[in-house]
């Protein structure tokens, strides 16, 4: 009996509408027997494709091949191939999957959602529960592929673990905290800091289950009251900026797709370049992805630019919510990130979206679709779906 989907996006909407900015940024990556129906299509007797090869083998393994900057299976109308002609379900497994990020959590899958797509970052489509049938299909099939069952959960912090339902209790009082729209995103995550710092260091052996779910809120209330006005909070230092300013290089960088910037083709010397300007943080800011306005300069990250507008409240309430639900941020679908660390890991999705968006803010891209687009490059880090690739067992354990 295959493990059921039991968790999926409730406040988040998404349909596929054919941009094809997936099949243009994506190398993705097929089994053997993927690769053998594919080749059983026949695509050699199109003759637009006739003589032009459809994959590319890598010591690590098989992808599908691009051409002209998209797979070379996207058709000229922005449609797969495979999908016109087959049906869905023909498809490379990866293909169908996306933008779906499908967790193991012990005894049930929890579903995630990649904000890169075009789609999901603007809530277009119907509701996620619409996909539910996909979406057990496709947990299904990498149940069968993976062999995910009795995973164990992430660890909280160097050894110390706890069963997945009382992760679950964390989880579902961290959504608790964010769920109040009548305070700025800004300072929940300030206080979801506040109540993890205190929750880090304690043990759990003698607390779990509804005594763990007590605990947790106590503590909640608790931060209520002690976390500080945002006005209050010293600026970091240039060392922090410094730090800030490379990881922010790393999550901004876009490598190929419509986003790609200019720096992967620039040279060895060009790219030392760019990190020290990065590290010291003055001058143009190197065009680590093409939305970047090709002049500007680093001080404009920096500069205060307001309270959130209402839509970017909302979708980084979506945005959160999502990633906690599915417990997207830890364990072997974020690189093997302890629970705490992926925490902190997700919550630094907020400042570095919002320091890509000041650079990214112009007349033709007001601040709401600028903090939108921001996020979609900032979350490319948390997209690749582990479970989806050839070599897994030995990656998943």
């Amino acid at each position: 009996m295959p493990l059921p989907v039991r968790s999926l996006p409730v406040i988040q909407n998404w349909d596929c509408h054919s941009c094809s900015d997936c099949c243009r940024s994506y190398a993705v990556e097929v089994t053997v027997e993927e690769r053998d129906r594919i080749v059983n299509q026949n695509w050699d007797a199109e003759p637009d494709l006739k003589g032009v090869p459809i994959f590319t083998t890598e010591a690590d393994g098989i992808t599908l091949a691009h051409r002209d900057g998209a797979c070379v299976l996207l058709g000229p109308d922005n449609r797969c191939r495979i999908h016109a002609k087959f049906g869905a379900a023909a498809k490379p497994l990866a293909c169908r999957v996306y933008p779906l990020v499908l967790v193991p959590t012990g005894d049930h899958w929890r579903v995630g959602l990649r904000y890169s797509c075009p789609s999901v970052a603007k809530n277009e489509g119907r509701p996620m529960s619409a996909h539910a049938k996909d979406a057990a299909g496709y947990a299904a099939e990498l149940e069968t592929r993976a062999g995910v069952k009795d995973l164990p959960p992430p660890p909280l912090e160097g050894t110390q673990t706890v069963p997945w339902p009382d992760l679950s209790r964390f989880v579902a009082a961290f959504v608790k905290l964010l769920a109040n729209e009548a305070k700025p995103m800004e300072r929940k995550l300030r206080r979801l800091l506040l109540l993890t710092s205190q929750l880090r260091i304690l043990t759990y052996e003698k607390v779990t289950g509804n005594r763990l779910t007590e605990l947790v809120n106590v503590l909640a209330e608790a931060t209520e009251e002690d976390v500080p006005a945002a006005a209050d909070v010293p600026p970091p230092g240039w060392v922090g900026r410094m730090v800030f300013r490379q990881l922010a290089s790393v999550h901004a960088r876009v490598d190929r797709g419509p986003d790609a910037g200019t720096m992967p083709t620039g040279g060895w010397l060009r790219r030392m370049r760019a990190g020290y300007r990065f590290a010291v943080g003055t001058g143009r800011v190197p065009r680590v992805n093409s939305l970047l306005p090709p002049e500007i300069r680093f001080d404009v990250g920096e500069q205060f630019a307001g309270s959130l507008p209402a839509e970017a409240e909302q979708l980084f309430l979506r945005y959160f919510r999502t990633k906690l639900e599915s417990m997207q941020f830890a364990g072997p679908i974020n690189f093997h990130l302890p629970f705490w660390a992926g925490l902190d890991s997700l919550i630094l999705v907020f400042p570095m979206t919002l320091w890509l968006a000041r650079l990214l803010t112009t007349t033709e891209r007001p601040r709401a679709v600028a903090i939108r687009e921001a996020l979609r490059v900032i979350d490319n880090s948390y997209g690749y779906n582990a479970l989806v690739r050839r070599k897994l067992p030995g990656n998943l354990r």
